[in-house]
């Protein structure tokens, strides 16, 4: 099993916790980031997904694409699971609600970051750049609801749903594209799970 991604993206990180809470056994081929992977490394990627992006999953003659359908198809397959992680498969609603409202959050801060940092000329300002930011907003003041009212479906045991959160926060903490320490229950989220072993092994390289 091969997972092709980037280190610094959050997508692949969220798929990389999960492959090391499930213990499964894969090779991680490491793609550069947006704008600075190699021409082989592009057209390896496109080789195994038209969209031509990471994380790419596969598997024998089975090539999975989409951080949250690969989850699926690890859970899917998983074994035993270690006690302390939440390996429901299929996911609730409920769950899969949080984490579609994750990735939009973590779509609504890379986008722009993507578009400024290819052309320093352009501004995040104005227009769908302001979507973005109440899109981003609108979501965590949810996600920190959800962890008060939704506990064994979010924050209370480390799952999935879990998983694509500290990817997210991280990511947005160390980008500087979200600034998320108002929100208690969230910082006490990060706190509770960030010395995890996942976490701190697949957490984004300090010179990155």
């Amino acid at each position: 099993m091969k997972l092709y991604g980037s280190v610094t993206s959050p997508f692949v990180r969220s798929v990389r916790i999960v492959a090391n809470e499930l213990r499964v056994e894969h090779e991680f081929i490491e793609i550069g980031p947006f704008g600075k992977e190699t021409p082989e490394q592009r057209s390896l990627l496109k080789e195994h997904n038209p969209l031509i992006r990471v994380p790419v999953l596969v598997d024998n003659d089975q090539v999975v694409f989409e951080s949250r359908i690969i989850c699926n198809y690890l859970l899917e397959r998983a074994g035993s699971c270690p006690a302390s992680f939440r390996a429901q498969y299929p996911l609730s609603f409920p769950e899969e609600n949080i984490i579609s409202t994750i990735q939009g959050a973590i779509e609504s801060c890379t986008i722009p970051f993507m578009i400024t940092r290819s052309d320093a000329d352009i501004k995040a300002e104005g227009g769908y750049f302001e979507r973005f930011r109440q899109r981003t907003q609108a979501s965590f003041d949810w996600l920190n609801k959800q962890l008060a009212v939704r506990p064994s479906y979010f924050g209370n045991k480390f799952g999935v749903s879990e998983a694509f959160m500290i990817a997210a926060l991280e990511w947005m903490q160390k980008r500087q594209a979200f600034d998320w320490s108002e929100y208690e229950k969230i910082v006490d989220f990060h706190h509770r799970f960030l010395d995890r072993e996942s976490v701190v092994k697949t957490r984004i390289p300090e010179t990155v």
